[in-house]
């Protein structure tokens, strides 16, 4: 192999970090993993948001950190136990601040649909799947995506990071405490 050979294999296939990404979006100005959130880390000046990812009942993929709505929405129970008609009647916004009462629990495809601000491209994209076998769901919204955007969904567990990788999307296998057999893996 030629050393021009070896330059052009080491050109990187995606664009570079650091990218400045608002977790959650802005959480101490808007209430977390909801489109005023995200929002407001976008024209605060962030090149894209990190987002947590959940299924309702009827399989659809929303933004929710939490297991349970308790803490961010009035409602309460388990997120998976609710369909997403119920869901859209919950209040994610007024747990922060009266202005955001109303503000709505977003699902994926609201959250790829925003676009970049103050002339910028589409905002950058962490998608943290919080539990496992969210791949087939995460793959049929990223299909359905036609502009070019950098899109990294991070998996707990690795069945979900390699079948995304499978499909053709780049993934992130995420550890929250050591794993002698994921790390062999």
């Amino acid at each position: 192999m030629s050393p021009e050979d070896s330059a052009e294999l080491a050109e990187p296939v995606s664009e570079p970090p650091p990218y400045i990404l608002g977790e959650r979006g802005a959480p101490l100005e808007a209430p977390e993993n909801t489109l005023s959130g995200l929002r407001r880390a976008l024209e605060a000046g962030a090149e894209g948001v990190s987002s947590d990812i959940r299924a309702t009942e009827d399989g659809e993929l929303i933004l929710m950190a939490d297991e349970d709505l308790d803490r961010t929405t009035d409602g309460e129970g388990p997120v998976a136990a609710r369909g997403l008609r119920e869901l859209f009647e919950l209040d994610a916004g007024a747990w922060v601040a009266k202005r955001f009462a109303g503000e709505p629990i977003p699902t994926l495809e609201e959250v790829l649909s925003l676009s970049g601000y103050a002339g910028r491209p589409a905002p950058a994209h962490l998608l943290l799947l919080k539990t496992p076998r969210l791949a087939s769901s995460m793959t049929r919204v990223l299909s359905s995506i036609v502009t070019r955007r950098l899109i990294r969904v991070g998996c707990v567990d690795k069945e979900s990071a390699l079948e995304l990788a499978t499909a053709g999307h780049p993934s992130l296998l995420f550890l929250h405490e050591p794993d002698p057999e994921v790390l062999a893996y």
